[in-house]
């Protein structure tokens, strides 16, 4: 009887416990969410979803040919995991959003990247590979930021600060900074040509140790 007990018990602490590690469902959006999201949100292929005044506790996903707006103008928003955008038709933050994990953006047809002030990205920011020119203005990244293999329309990075390395090679037209040069302290890597690297596109050097 002892034992039948001791089961019960540990058969009811394996179900609480399972319960409470139960997220909650992904959020679909199609048109404009505000206020606080519990879990992911997914941008289905062809939709479009505009995030304003809006915390996300979790990823937000941006599919094929769908385009994503974080609109912090007026009220910040915040997505506390990544944004990954892949083959999508643009995806694009505005003014104060904070992300605190990475931002990856990929093979999308428009002007997507982010505009500040008053961007924040956690982690890493990579525009890699896209038709549409790729946008790095007045934000700060605490990670690496990557610009590779963007054409049709310059790149622009302009007045940002990066924690880590600056990378921006094989772009076509070569990157512009629209705004001024960015807080850092040594030279973009741009590889074709070298010669005409741009001294504004710069990374924040790490402080020297204090004696």
């Amino acid at each position: 009887m002892r034992g039948f007990v001791h089961v019960l018990i540990v058969a009811a602490t394996a179900l609480v416990g399972g319960a409470s590690a139960v997220w909650a469902a992904d959020t679909t959006c199609t048109s404009t969410l505000t206020g606080t999201i519990d879990g992911n949100v997914v941008v289905p292929d062809g939709a479009s979803c505009t995030l304003s005044d809006a915390t996300v506790a979790g990823n937000v996903h941006v599919r094929q040919n769908a385009s994503l707006t974080v609109d912090a103008t007026q009220q910040p928003a915040t997505i506390d995991g990544n944004l990954h955008a892949d083959h999508c038709a643009f995806a694009l933050l505005e003014g104060g959003v904070t992300v605190t994990g990475n931002v990856r953006i990929g093979q999308c047809a428009q002007q997507s990247g982010f505009v500040g002030p008053g961007i924040k990205i956690g982690g890493d920011f990579e525009c890699t590979n896209n038709p549409g020119a790729c946008e790095a203005d007045l934000g700060d990244v605490h990670g690496n930021l990557q610009i590779d293999g963007n054409s049709g329309a310059s790149a622009d990075i302009s007045l940002v600060s990066v924690g880590g390395n600056l990378r921006c090679q094989g772009n076509r037209p070569m990157p512009t900074h629209a705004f001024g040069p960015t807080l850092s302290a040594e030279t973009c890597w741009v590889s074709v040509p070298q010669a005409s690297a741009s001294p504004h596109l710069r990374r924040r050097r790490p402080a020297s140790p204090r004696p």
